[in-house]
């Protein structure tokens, strides 16, 4: 047993067995806030997972179980039930997981590797459905809109696939970066997609592939993307160790510049998660704070209000549960800690189930 920073006891459970701060000042929230457990609700090792800022390795899908590469393999938990399953494992040398992401269903996963494959998995009878070539290099990233899968390539480009045919590649969106694509975000109408690059730009494309707008205002890689649920013409960026700010962006905006505003967080942003029973918004950190933070959305700006503090090297990346409560974040400190920190509606009442004793399987 390990004693937290908080002082209680808690073991840290092996989720997987594979192959072996500060804050920011920002102004106080005038109206009342609501109190937040800053303690994770459970703490799991997660040995040999990959500490690259560029990738997208954790996902946590709408039937529950979270989608995870530890090394060259890809891991299913199911939340509900504690079951581990090992889906797939690299087998050519060189390769390693590069991207994970669930389809709308959350039975189907798509799985990018760094030698430029792209994988359609079937999770419920955990079968290859087929496999996507990608001629441009390592895929970091992917979104899903309904059967259009986009993957964003180390060269720059994006290919739409539309998995529901065989001849899958719709187009290939060029010239909107010029180093790899770290972030790749569909809004929720299904009308934009958002990319970010290490070029430290984000395009927004229309649902046709038009670019529709270009923004060079962050000043790092943009990795961290998040369309706004309630208000999807509204998109949030984050940038890198050299930017450290939030951005929000209105792409509805008929001129050139839709900057709604700018936020300071004097830290590394590696991925932002809206959520929608508080209409806040949760970013995640990297250099040089290793936190989470809460900000509350009013009328275009954020306030934070609340740090969430445990990991002791950066945050790689986080994912929200389909009810909307939790959010797990990957460190490079090789755990994923659960925050259970968003409260559910009335309609939506309900936790992870299960124990942490469930959670002590083994797979060496």
């Amino acid at each position: 047993p390990r004693r937290t920073a908080s002082g209680f006891e808690t073991e840290r459970r092996a989720l997987f067995d594979v192959a072996s701060a500060r804050s920011a000042k920002s102004p106080t929230v005038a109206a009342k806030v609501r109190m937040v457990n800053q303690n994770p609700d459970r703490i799991l090792d997660a040995p040999d997972l990959r500490c690259d800022f560029y990738l997208n390795v954790l996902d946590w899908g709408s039937k529950n179980v979270i989608a995870i590469a530890l090394g060259d393999t890809v891991y299913l938990w199911d939340a509900a039930s504690g079951s581990i399953h090992e889906l797939y494992h690299c087998t050519e040398p060189g390769d390693y997981i590069s991207s994970l992401s669930w389809a709308a269903d959350g039975v189907h996963l798509s799985i990018g590797t760094a030698l430029n494959q792209l994988q359609l998995w079937d999770t419920s009878r955990q079968s290859l459905v087929r496999v996507m070539r990608n001629d441009y290099g390592r895929i970091a990233a992917t979104a899903w809109n309904a059967g259009m899968l986009s993957a964003g390539s180390k060269s720059g480009s994006i290919t739409n696939h539309d998995v529901r045919v065989r001849d899958n590649v719709v187009q290939v969106l060029r010239g909107g970066h010029t180093q790899e694509i770290c972030g790749l975000r569909w809004s929720p109408d299904g009308r934009y997609l958002a990319s970010g690059g290490n070029d430290n730009v984000v395009n927004v494309w229309d649902n046709t592939g038009t670019g529709v707008h270009k923004y060079t205002r962050h000043t790092a890689a943009v990795k961290a993307i998040a369309w706004c649920p309630w208000h999807p013409s509204t998109l949030a960026t984050g940038g890198g160790t050299d930017d450290r700010s939030i951005k929000l962006w209105n792409v509805n905006h008929a001129t050139r510049d839709s900057l709604i505003s700018s936020t300071s967080t004097r830290s590394q942003i590696s991925s932002l998660q809206w959520n929608s029973n508080h209409r806040e918004l949760m970013s995640s950190h990297g250099f040089s704070d290793n936190f989470l933070s809460l900000w509350k959305y009013r009328s275009g700006e954020l306030t934070r209000f609340s740090d969430l503090k445990g990991h002791t090297e950066r945050v790689l990346a986080t994912a929200m549960s389909p009810d909307q409560t939790t959010v797990v974040s990957a460190g490079a400190d090789e755990t994923l800690r659960f925050w259970k920190c968003f409260e559910s509606t009335p309609r939506k009442k309900g936790r992870l189930a299960g124990n942490v004793s469930k959670l002590t399987t083994t797979l060496r």
